[in-house]
């Protein structure tokens, strides 16, 4: 599943000044360095778990009659695509379309020319943030490990993956999709 974001985050999870409290760091030589890790980690945290941590409008191609959504929770489903062979699109309504929980079912598509192979189903929708207070403690944890561990990503020595207790709470959090067959 393919997604990408059509609006930017409304606001991040963590501030650099409540991070840098949390950190205990007193000057502001490092606070670009320190938003461009908060936005790091909110993406790698989202992108695992499936959870969003910033409200804000997503795009996500799917192939299916049945999609599930890459992040939730799902506040509206905003615009749903058929993409077309020819190039040709046709926007769906909202009785051809029904959203259950995380997943989306397309009811019905208008007739056209043949659907795309790959990628012919487009959905933009608009998401919130996640209610768990967990995510907002591993983006934290992810940033406060980033941080400490710069200067070996400077010399080109390769970074370790996210220290365990964020990836503790990351893995616990993380939302598993089961597909069944029939």
């Amino acid at each position: 599943m393919r997604w990408e974001d059509v609006t930017q985050p409304t606001a991040e999870p963590v501030s650099v000044p409540e991070l840098k409290a949390w950190l205990r760091i007193e000057h502001g030589e490092d606070d670009v360095m320190l938003n461009e890790l908060v936005r790091a980690a909110r993406s790698w945290v989202e992108r695992y778990t499936g959870r969003a941590l910033a409200q804000r409008q997503v795009r996500q191609w799917a192939q299916s009659f049945r999609a599930d959504l890459a992040l939730v929770p799902v506040l509206s489903i905003d615009e749903v695509r058929v993409h077309y062979e020819d190039g040709t699109s046709a926007l769906l309504g909202a009785s051809d379309r029904r959203l259950e929980g995380e997943v989306l079912y397309v009811l019905s598509v208008p007739v056209g020319a043949r659907l795309r192979t790959e990628d012919w189903l487009e959905i933009v929708y608009t998401v919130d943030v996640s209610p768990e207070p967990e995510l907002k403690l591993a983006v934290r944890q992810l940033v406060a490990y980033w941080y400490e561990q710069r200067q070996a990503a400077v010399e080109r020595y390769r970074w370790e993956r996210a220290p365990e207790a964020a990836d503790h709470l990351i893995h616990s959090l993380r939302r598993w999709v089961v597909y069944e067959s029939g």
